[in-house]
Formats: structure tokens, C-alpha cells, sequence
């Protein structure tokens, strides 16, 4: 059984550098649909004690469904900035996002960076980002609802923030 875990850990480490290291020099406006997916698929299949030493040593996409619950919806997509955030052209890294709506109807946002400087596969993979969305809402002018957001700061956070009580208040914003 031991032997079975170590050629499962070694057989994700070689798919890994070989998915970043093939990709070392894709601009992320240059991705193919076919790239893209492999990505998506390896980034899925990362154990997530690989982004959290904390968590267990399971599939990220199993982790991130067990978290959404049974029967939520879970879509990946690539995130990258067009343009710089600041006036040091600095860019946010090129991200996978699993986003997920649970029966209760919060949402769930994680961002696994996957390069940098509009490159994809130059960085090994970390979280960028871990937030949690409350249905009731932030309410903006027209009445139109939008997720009130809560930033996590570690993906080992967020089976907790998913246990606590809806306590947000609804806001009222003018436009």
C-alpha cells in the first residue's frame, strides 16, 4: 500500500513538471483550447496538500467538490489580466478558477496561479486566491444582487467559512 501512495506521489510530480515545463513558454493570448484543457485537467488533478500542507493529500477538483457539496456545479476557467494593476506594469498572474455554487446558494471562488508575467507555466502552481460568496448579496441600485465577497486567506479556510453562519448584513448601494 505505501509503495502504491509513493508511485502515485512520483507519477503527479513528473505529470506536473512535465505540464510546466512544456508550457514554460506559452503566452496566455496564445493558449489553444487543447492546451488550455490539458491545463485545466492537470491543475484538477494537483493534490491539494501540494497548495495547502495542511490539507489531505486528494485530488484538488474531489477536494473542491467535496467542499461545494453533492450535486454543486463546478466550472474552470482561465483568469489573467489584460492590463497591468499598477503603474509598475505588474499583472496578476494567469489563474485557473474553479467556481462553485453550493445548495444553500454560496459561491466559491478559488484561483490557482499557473504563471507569471502573461506566461503560463513559468511558476509552479499556488493559490492566488480563496473567496466565498454570501447569498444574500450586496444589493446595487436597481435591485440587482451581486455575491457579498469574503477573502480567505488560506484554502484550509474555507471548509470553516462554509460552516459559519450567514451573518452579513444586505447593503444598499446607490450607482
Amino acid at each position: 500500500m505505501r509503495f502504491r501512495a509513493i508511485l502515485f506521489c512520483l507519477s503527479m510530480c513528473l505529470d506536473l513538471c512535465g505540464l510546466f515545463a512544456s508550457a514554460q513558454r506559452i503566452a496566455v493570448e496564445s493558449i489553444t483550447d487543447d492546451q488550455l484543457d490539458q491545463l485545466i485537467d492537470r491543475v484538477k488533478k494537483l493534490p491539494v496538500s501540494e497548495l495547502d500542507p495542511a490539507l489531505p493529500r486528494v485530488a484538488f477538483d474531489e477536494w473542491l467538490q467535496e467542499q461545494a457539496g453533492e450535486g454543486a456545479n463546478i466550472s474552470w476557467t482561465l483568469h489573467y489580466a489584460d492590463e497591468p494593476v499598477d503603474d509598475a506594469d505588474t499583472y496578476l498572474p494567469p489563474s485557473i478558477a474553479g467556481d462553485a455554487n453550493t445548495k444553500d446558494g454560496r459561491a466559491i471562488e478559488v484561483l490557482i496561479a499557473v504563471g507569471a508575467e502573461r506566461k503560463i507555466g513559468n511558476v509552479r502552481p499556488f493559490v492566488h486566491g480563496v473567496a466565498e460568496g454570501r447569498p444574500e448579496g450586496l444589493i446595487v441600485g436597481g435591485g440587482n444582487k451581486h455575491p457579498f465577497w469574503f477573502s480567505l486567506q488560506r484554502l484550509r479556510d474555507l471548509p470553516l467559512a462554509l460552516c459559519m453562519e450567514e451573518d452579513a448584513s444586505v447593503l444598499e448601494v446607490d450607482e
